[in-house]
């Protein structure tokens, strides 16, 4: 699951406020002009990519659900983030 797989990589972090309406028109932008380097967001970080896009970006999601499920049947350790985002759509 790591945006580095398999591919030449560089992480640029930001430190947001606590300010989630201003950060969340502001990711897009980001996320546009990284689009032609085929940036994958770091599954754990805020982003606006969408449940499917994630899944169409990385390769080992569907290891990492099978994986999942097959450990955590329950999901117990699973929260919405990552029900709306790996487990969902």
């Amino acid at each position: 699951m790591s945006p580095c797989y398999e591919q030449a990589c560089v992480t640029i972090h930001f430190t947001w406020k606590q300010d989630w309406p201003a950060v969340s028109k502001l990711l897009p932008v980001i996320e546009k002009e990284l689009a032609p380097f085929h940036a994958r967001p770091h599954w754990g970080k805020l982003f606006t990519t969408s449940p499917a896009e994630l899944k169409g970006i990385y390769k080992k999601m569907p290891d990492f659900i099978e994986l999942s499920r097959k450990y955590d049947p329950q999901g117990k350790f699973r929260n919405e983030y990552l029900n709306k985002n790996i487990f969902g759509a």
